[in-house]
């Protein structure tokens, strides 16, 4: 949406590339988690944010 919408790629790309770097160093919500460890929304939230 923020891409294309509102024409704000950068902030779409940021967003984009701190939520690839938490989902491939392991922090998974329950439905992405393929049976691995999982963690609840909020520590999901936490940690794409602190890569932002």
């Amino acid at each position: 949406m923020l891409r294309f919408s509102f024409g704000l790629d950068a902030v779409a790309q940021r967003i984009e590339t701190a939520v690839r770097g938490a989902v491939t160093g392991g922090t998974r919500t329950g439905d992405i988690a393929f049976g691995q460890p999982s963690m609840g929304t909020k520590a999901m939230a936490d940690a794409i944010i602190a890569r932002l």
